[in-house]
């Protein structure tokens, strides 16, 4: 029995207990260790104070528990308080309904609050069931594949199913549809789309990204082109998915290499995104990179071998080299090694990648810049036109921003000049 398999429940167990307190109006709920200790000995379900007696066995406390999820910031520690927590859920009813309209510093003391009445409702979130075995789900994707890459794309699926111990993922029927329809479209003339709908992390990332893994595949024998366009409404979701398509596609390169093919390659369009020059100038511009050592932090992408857990620095000797590969602090060992991910515009704009991520502000913004007509896939000929769109959190779209986000894809489109672009658009439920 693992510490992390039991985080979860305790951490819903708190939460409903908290409940009470926060439905009466009472925000400021807070929790001492032994106060914590007596309401789960004498309220936690049988089976939860049964997994409990396997950690206490092994040495843990309740004290190095909270000390632990603290630190992993998984529980919030009231400042200026001995030893008192509350979860994250708590503290951020308290600080919601603490919102208050401020034109002033002053203002907090008197400004009018903006809750006027919160009700909460805490139930299990539900998941798809998993219940397609990797087998299965290639026995209904291969006829999708071009028979002359079979082969290798067989080969990159069961590499992207596979687990860190052994075995591999069970999918659920969602993917699979995704899956087939995504794999079928690729490359195909016309236009049309798809839309996955389903609740938070429930595997729709994955939904998109092994159909159009396994379609880039057998593009990487080719001169690089923009192949995917990841759009996201917000540059943290974007980064936290930047981070996690680079680990998945790691997966990918001891099959890559095994058939003469180089790893599939990553760009960020974003305000942190540096110019060459940056690095090198007195007065630097690239206001959120820091100084780490004898490199840069990279402030819009964590480490994708650890759960995003550690900054990843640019080294100097790496940089003046021209190689872009990022360390953690004091690793000999690369967590994204170089040649997968393109950093500065220049790269971007020279070399273009195969997945571009970028929001739709900075697409509308540079889209009329003729450096970024190759990073954006416009003015190419076909087979170097963008073949996937993604719109990530496409239920953000909606009333006057919705009509904006309409004309500026009309217009990328009208540029890309792609017959064969499949766009693909999330949401949650």
């Amino acid at each position: 029995m693992s510490v992390q398999a039991f985080v979860g429940e305790f951490l819903t167990f708190l939460e409903k207990r908290e409940e009470r307190l926060l439905s009466w109006g009472f925000y400021n709920v807070r929790w001492t260790i032994p106060e914590i200790e007596d309401a789960f000995s004498a309220e936690a379900p049988p089976n939860l104070q049964g997994l409990w007696a396997v950690l206490a066995g092994q040495g843990h406390t309740i004290e190095s528990l909270l000390l632990q999820m603290r630190q992993r910031s998984l529980i919030y520690q009231v400042p200026n308080a001995d030893a008192s927590y509350r979860t994250r859920f708590a503290e951020g009813v308290r600080l919601l309904a603490s919102l208050r309209q401020m034109f002033k510093v002053d203002d907090w003391a008197v400004g009018p609050r903006l809750v006027s009445d919160i009700k909460l409702k805490i139930s299990p979130r539900l998941y798809p069931r998993r219940d397609q075995s990797a087998s299965s789900v290639w026995e209904r994707l291969q006829s999708n594949c071009p028979p002359t890459h079979a082969k290798l794309m067989r080969q990159c699926f069961f590499a992207l199913a596979a687990k860190k111990e052994t075995g591999h993922f069970s999918f659920s029927g969602f993917q699979v549809r995704a899956f087939e329809h995504i794999l079928k479209s690729y490359g195909s003339s016309g236009f049309n789309g798809s839309v996955v709908c389903a609740g938070t992390g429930s595997g729709k990332t994955k939904a998109f990204y092994v159909p159009a893994f396994l379609s880039i595949a057998p593009a990487l024998a080719r001169a690089p082109y923009t192949k995917i366009i990841a759009i996201y409404p917000r540059n943290v979701l974007l980064a936290d998915q930047l981070r996690e398509a680079i680990s998945e596609a790691e997966k990918l390169r001891p099959v890559l290499a095994a058939n003469g093919l180089r790893p599939i390659r990553f760009g960020a369009l974003l305000g942190d995104t540096p110019y060459a020059q940056w690095f090198d100038d007195p007065k630097p511009k690239y206001y959120h990179w820091s100084r780490k050592g004898t490199g840069a932090v990279i402030p819009y992408l964590k480490s994708p071998s650890d759960g995003g857990r550690n900054d990843l620095v640019w080294r100097d000797a790496d940089r003046q080299a021209g190689r872009t590969c990022l360390f953690r602090e004091g690793a000999s060992q690369p967590d994204v090694p170089d040649g997968v991910l393109a950093i500065n515009r220049e790269d971007l704009q020279a070399n273009p990648p195969d997945v571009l991520f970028i929001s739709l502000e900075m697409l509308n913004r540079e889209m009329c810049n003729p450096h970024w007509e190759a990073a954006f896939g416009m003015r190419r000929v076909a087979d170097q036109s963008p073949r996937l769109l993604l719109l990530d959190e496409v239920h953000a779209h909606e009333g006057l921003s919705g009509a904006q986000v309409a004309w500026v894809l009309r217009r990328w489109r009208h540029w890309a000049r792609s017959g064969s672009l499949r766009p693909k658009a999330a949401n949650t439920a």
